[in-house]
């Protein structure tokens, strides 16, 4: 089958995903005993009152006695706690020469096991692979089909598929509707992919926490004490995130191996460490019927909190000129925010459980697609209403994430401003100065002062560097970048002829010049997202003054232009994403209004050791400013550069004493 081909068939398979059948139920504020969306069918013991919120995710009502969910389909792959312990794992292992198969308990072996030719299989019902991309002929004698069972015909350890995909184990005896509680997953033996058994599918959590998931036992951090059983009694103000595991390849990636289709129709990597979940959705017990344009709570945690359409303060939403580039599909980035992001796994590990059909799994992407997308809200553009109500959405979840334990790496602090700026919450939008946040966040880790540097390795080159704490960056900057904290991971304090001590001193394999590569990834999304939060007013709500410093210096630094030699001589380097916003979009929006948001880092005075800022026109260095009334003009006094807590008051037009630049 052509690439092509495929290409077509997942989007028409995404089609009938992503909507209801018209076999299928599914609720629009009337009742109903079974309620399916994105290919995730809640069933109940009866009707119940349902309806959707704005993102349009489902709401079931509690009226008393609780909800009782009887199953979910697909089912977690797992007939019952007890089926999986006495089953033991195995290896299925394929003789490429012979087309033989056996399974076998010992990695490597099948001594002991008979190898086993199996005809093909006339009925058709069952698909087996080779790999995830090869299909063969399935076995039929081996397996009996009863109306209630399905079991082997013999002892011989062998295993099947049934007709949905999952892989039933030998000696399993399972009701039909139930999904075997193996199915494959895959390493390479011989130069032959092979299958490891024992993968748990298809999991629920309920208000789940961070920091473990129990949806598929291939994603990382797996807790199988947190995944729901069916049926299941939930009572009002609860969250059920049900999912669908990523079970094989469904594209072929040529040297970089199988993948499967992202929510864009793209080929992504499927192996180890990638995400093993296809898709995930939410239904929330509610304790009446909300009322006609509710956001849904966030799913993590046990607060729940309702927010209303009605709640947004329109004051807030900017409608400027849209510049050249500025993206004209505003539905992708809508489809983009429309399901759930599962993001309660912490820091970089996060990545193998974020949906494929929901969200990017990596931060770069994640960032990259969040910051055009809060761009697009700032445009006066026709139907931009459901995108902003998206994003809000996605804040309020985020909200939840944050509040409840260390989350994703790929978390922006913006994805709660946002939603809390528009919302009016006060107690949301505090979450970063009150500590109530326990997320770490790339974008504040990632920048700081030269004089919070915390390495211990000195730099003989770039003056004032020589002892702790430290004075400048090596390009004369005043506000630097670091991949983490520490020896090894900062590097912009020493010249790059000394970068590769963080590999021979500090241990970094790669040194300061792949730290420089990172410092492109990372940095290129940021100063649209800065700028959104800036024209919200978030600066001080997001109490990490130096990264919005940071992402002007990024813009504004004639960084290759200026130290070319040094990059090519010392990281044999040759260009970088350096004075771009991640797209010509973002660019464009960065240098049209960036100055209307408030004070811009422009310069770093080494002799005074003091930053520079334009304020509406004027520029000032933080060495004249020792009092508020120092301002130079009511946006400087606003803003506050120098961190002088200053009240709103009206300073002169050019106060006393003050050098202007």
């Amino acid at each position: 089958m052509s690439q092509k081909i495929a290409t077509i068939l997942f989007f028409l398979t995404l089609i009938f995903i992503s909507f209801p059948l018209s076999s299928q139920a599914y609720c629009e504020d009337g009742s109903e005993s079974s309620i399916e969306q994105y290919g995730i069918t809640w069933t109940f013991d009866g009707e119940y009152q349902c309806g959707q919120f704005v993102n349009g995710d489902y709401w079931v009502v509690d009226e008393g006695s609780g909800v009782n969910v009887v199953s979910v389909y697909p089912r977690m792959a797992i007939a019952n706690k007890s089926d999986l312990e006495l089953n033991p794992s195995g290896y299925l292992w394929y003789d490429n020469i012979s087309e033989y198969w056996c399974i076998s308990s010992l990695k490597g072996s099948c001594s002991g096991y008979n190898w086993r030719k199996y005809d093909s299989n006339p009925e058709g019902l069952y698909e087996w692979y080779i790999d995830d991309l090869h299909k063969v002929d399935r076995p039929d004698r081996a397996v009996e089909i009863g109306n209630a069972t399905r079991t082997f015909s013999n002892a011989q350890q062998n295993g099947y598929y049934d007709n949905n995909d999952f892989f039933m184990a030998a000696g399993s005896s399972l009701r039909e509707y139930d999904h075997g509680p193996y199915v494959i997953s895959g390493e390479e033996y011989n130069g032959k992919q092979v299958y490891e058994l024992g993968r748990i599918l298809h999991g629920s959590m309920l208000n789940p926490g961070v920091g473990t998931q129990s949806y598929d036992s291939k994603t990382s951090s797996f807790d199988l004490a947190g995944a729901v059983e069916f049926p299941f009694l939930i009572g009002a103000d609860k969250s059920l995130v049900s999912s669908i595991s990523q079970i094989k390849a469904e594209c072929d990636m040529g040297i970089q191996g199988p993948g499967a289709y992202d929510w864009t129709g793209a080929c992504d990597p499927f192996y180890s460490g990638r995400p093993m979940i296809k898709t995930a959705t939410v239904l929330t017990i509610v304790n009446s019927a909300p009322e006609s344009g509710t956001f849904r709570p966030a799913f993590n945690g046990n607060i729940k909190n309702y927010y209303r359409e009605a709640d947004i303060n329109s004051d807030l939403i900017k409608n400027l000129t849209p510049t050249p580039n500025a993206p004209q599909n505003i539905a992708y980035y809508e489809r983009g925010l429309q399901r759930p992001w599962l993001m309660h796994l912490s820091d970089a590990v996060a990545r193998s459980m974020h949906p494929r059909l929901n969200m990017f799994d990596y931060h770069e992407t994640i960032f990259s697609f969040l910051k055009d997308a809060y761009l697009l809200t700032l445009l006066d553009i026709p139907d931009k209403n459901n995108l902003i109500n998206l994003l809000i959405q996605n804040g309020i979840d985020t909200y939840g994430l944050v509040t409840n334990g260390w989350g994703s790496s790929a978390v922006s602090k913006n994805q709660v401003l946002f939603a809390c700026s528009l919302l009016g919450d006060i107690n949301m939008c505090n979450i970063y100065l009150d500590g109530t946040s326990k997320t770490s966040f790339r974008e504040d880790w990632m920048t700081y002062y030269p004089q919070e540097g915390t390495s211990n390795l000195l730099s003989s080159v770039v003056a004032g560097n020589d002892v702790k704490p430290f004075k400048v960056g090596w390009t004369g900057e005043g506000v630097l970048w670091r991949q983490d904290p520490g020896s090894a991971s900062e590097q912009e304090h020493l010249h790059p002829s000394e970068w590769s001590r963080l590999q021979t001193e500090a241990g970094y394999i790669g040194g300061g010049c792949k730290h420089e590569s990172y410092r492109n990834i990372n940095s290129a999304n940021w100063p649209g997202i800065a700028m959104v939060a800036l024209s919200l007013g978030g600066r001080e709500k997001w109490n990490h003054d130096v990264y919005f410093d940071y992402t002007d210096r990024w813009m504004l630094e004639n960084f290759f232009g200026e130290h070319s030699a040094e990059m090519l001589e010392y990281c044999n380097s040759t260009g970088g994403t350096y004075q771009s916003a991640g797209s010509a979009f973002a660019t464009e929006m960065w240098h049209a209004y960036r100055k209307n948001f408030g004070c811009v880092y422009t310069d770093f005075d080494s002799i005074t050791d003091s930053r520079i800022y334009e304020c509406a026109g004027l520029t000032f260095s933080c060495n004249d400013i020792s009092d508020c009334s120092d301002y130079p003009n009511q946006m400087a006094l606003e803003y506050d550069a120098c961190s002088l807590s200053c009240e709103e008051t009206i300073p002169p037009a050019n106060p006393s004493g003050l050098t202007i630049y």
